[in-house]
């Protein structure tokens, strides 16, 4: 190889545009990542917090049952201790 097609060789890809228009498309390609990875994250909490949400609403009815539940047990406890006193 000469060092003309050498020079030649570095000067197109080394030279001119050449690098510049790399380097910017990386530059683009790294900040539409960012921008989808941020996409993702948001989405991801968006559906967390709707998770959360969902889980206290259910927790809630769950601890009213359980209250209701104790109620009824000590009314059934208190009636069957007095049956057995008479």
């Amino acid at each position: 190889m000469s060092l003309e097609t050498i020079l030649a060789i570095f000067s197109t890809l080394f030279g001119g545009t050449g690098v510049f228009a790399f380097l910017g498309a990386r530059k683009e390609r790294i900040a539409q990542s960012k921008i989808t990875e941020a996409s993702a994250a948001e989405a991801v909490q968006k559906i967390y917090h709707q998770m959360i949400i969902d889980t206290n609403v259910k927790m809630n009815q769950m601890q009213e049952e359980i209250n209701s539940l104790k109620v009824a047990l000590k009314t059934q406890v208190d009636k069957c201790n007095n049956c057995s006193k008479k």
